[in-house]
């Protein structure tokens, strides 16, 4: 019994602390804070049911998110991993980085990296110019 009115405080502090509990909370808090019939204590004990089941339902969904948060992570650190491998495979491969001046293996290489790179920032690292920005013709 100690243990289900210490949940009881707790909850109904943590209910208090809400900027917008539901009918069923106020309800909960109401009925916590007051001498009780027997009839409010029937209505009590549904309520901390429901209150305990919302906050199982609550816990087992951050489980779920953390869960496929953690997925996706593993997923990006493969895929991340495999971008690294390729890249160290085609400098391996005869492209050579100098700190201004950056030589393809071959043209083909630069073609496709000079279509595929659209940010600045990117195309700078591999010394390709800047897109020309939308309405600017382009310059040969």
């Amino acid at each position: 019994m100690q243990d289900a009115d210490k949940w009881l405080r707790d909850r109904v502090a943590y209910i208090k602390g809400l900027k917008s509990p539901s009918a069923q909370q106020k309800r909960l808090v109401e009925l916590a804070e007051s001498a009780r019939s027997a009839q409010d204590e029937k209505a009590l004990r549904v309520l901390v049911r429901a209150e305990k089941a919302d906050e199982r339902a609550s816990n087992a969904k951050r489980k779920a998110s953390h869960l496929l948060r953690q997925e996706e992570k593993s997923k990006r650190k493969i895929t991340d991993r495999r971008k690294y491998l390729l890249g160290a495979y085609l400098l391996s491969t005869g492209a050579e980085m100098l700190p201004t001046d950056y030589r393809w293996p071959s043209q083909s290489l630069r073609q496709g990296m000079d279509a595929f790179l659209t940010r600045d920032d990117h195309r700078k690292v591999f010394g390709l110019p800047p897109r020309p920005k939308r309405g600017e013709p382009e310059s040969l």
